[in-house]
């Protein structure tokens, strides 16, 4: 492992972004990017990350022959070119919008894939801290004591510390200094205090911040009077809420706000969901957990995932009328629709397809097609509901042993179709003859 504090020899600096971007976990980038291969590299030497590459084709790419035939030039999916990837037969489909894609001919890109080690990053801190002439000690995990020239100082790293040591009466009290290794969107997840001494990971390994004289800075820093012990200073996923100030109600036209603490409460208990299509077809979904407007997501009008949120949506919002009935009915049974009902309706031809290969004794078909509604159901997650702030719980995450049988609901407390006569609807350019199948059931 290279020294913590000793920079790449012989190449040119790192570029700070470059790596920032780099320590997300699970991340992916594109190697031939400048800085991408050599920031990557050094992180690995550090013990900070491991990666994993392998070859992708886009979606929609100019360069490409099929370029001037596809509708939707917007999509920004990606295709893993592996083992079981069809090169020049049926074709595979893009995760991101469903088209089917030939990666015959296509140009293809060496990405690398990241994956951030805990235990690296606290072999990485500790190095660095008696590099400075520390002594650091463990407290508790993920929280160090370090004795400074100006006084004893905490250093935390925020993406793994407990709850109790993100509050702020807890920070001001232990002179705590925060480092975050995720730094997508930093400054808005800690609390806008001028007291308040924070940098990221990405900053320390380019040498843009030093952990000695930050710890030695924040042991000197006097707190404002008004801070308050239940308001955490950090946010994993959402920005957090400052008080003191005049928050005016939030509504789905403005920005996200978030709620105290790092982790969302249970959906089905305080998440309300609603949902509507526009003239051009795409699917909407907002949410608000708690009273709180979460977020907004936009799902491409006849993408697949369109018609999964769809689907999931409409089958929520219809148990959740039979249950009104459940005391008229008290024998009536409710079960999650299953995935088979799913790749029915999604991938219909090649459903039909899997059900007669599967009763001649081939299986494959059948477990390529739940392989594709498994990354369906993933990116939709972390591709779409995560980065708008909402829940990505709502929607289950399937594990490798899922199945036809499987059970599938969308996770909230309630869901609300706009209506077309509606105020709400019409401000969002809802298209009636979008919402017939709403009155033909009785739901609008």
């Amino acid at each position: 492992m290279a020294s913590p504090s000793c920079p790449p020899r012989n190449v040119e600096p790192l570029a700070v972004e470059v790596v920032a971007r780099l320590l997300r976990n699970g991340s992916l980038h594109e190697a031939s990017r400048p800085g991408v291969a050599e920031a990557s590299t050094y992180l690995v030497s550090l013990g900070l990350v491991e990666t994993m590459t392998a070859d992708y084709v886009r979606c929609v790419d100019h360069r490409d022959g099929d370029y001037r035939y596809v509708r939707n030039r917007s999509c920004r999916g990606r295709i893993r070119i592996g083992d079981d990837a069809d090169d020049d037969g049926d074709g595979v489909y893009c995760p991101e919008c469903g088209r089917t894609v030939y990666p015959r001919g296509k140009a293809r890109c060496r990405m690398i894939q990241v994956e951030v080690k805990p235990e690296g990053v606290a072999a990485f801190l500790e190095g660095l801290l008696k590099e400075g002439g520390l002594e650091p000690k463990q407290v508790c995990p993920w929280v160090w004591r370090a004795d400074t020239p100006r006084g004893e100082a905490r250093l935390v790293v925020a993406d793994y510390c407990g709850l109790e040591h993100t509050l702020d009466g807890w920070a001001a009290a232990n002179r705590a200094c925060y480092v975050a290794v995720d730094a997508a969107s930093c400054r808005t997840r800690f609390l806008p205090e001028p007291w308040l001494v924070w940098t990221r990971l990405a900053d320390v390994v380019c040498g843009c911040a030093k952990l000695p004289d930050l710890l030695s800075s924040v042991a000197e820093t006097v707190p404002t009077s008004q801070v308050r012990a239940s308001v955490p200073v950090y946010s994993a996923a959402v920005r957090p809420v400052v008080l003191g100030a005049s928050m005016p109600e939030p509504s789905d036209a403005t920005e996200p706000k978030s709620r105290p603490g790092t982790r969302w409460p249970d959906p089905q208990m305080h998440t309300v969901a609603k949902c509507w299509t526009t003239k051009d077809g795409t699917f909407r979904l907002s949410t608000k957990t708690q009273g709180r407007y979460d977020g907004k997501v936009e799902f491409e009008p006849r993408s697949h995932q369109a018609r999964l949120m769809h689907l999931l949506c409409h089958q929520k919002w219809q148990q959740q009328l039979s249950e009104k009935e459940r005391e008229r009915q008290p024998n009536r049974s409710f079960e999650m629709t299953k995935l088979a009902d799913f790749l029915s309706e999604i991938y219909p031809d090649d459903m039909a397809a899997a059900r007669r290969d599967a009763a001649r004794g081939d299986a494959a078909h059948l477990k390529t097609l739940l392989k594709r509604f498994r990354s369906l159901v993933s990116d939709i997650r972390t591709k779409k509901l995560e980065p708008a702030g909402i829940n990505p719980d709502i929607l289950p995450a399937l594990d490798i042993e899922s199945s036809i049988d499987t059970g599938l609901s969308l996770r909230v407390a309630h869901v609300h179709y706009l209506d077309a006569n509606s105020p709400e609807a019409q401000e969002a350019s809802v298209d009636p003859a979008k919402l017939d199948y709403l009155r033909r059931d009785g739901l609008a």
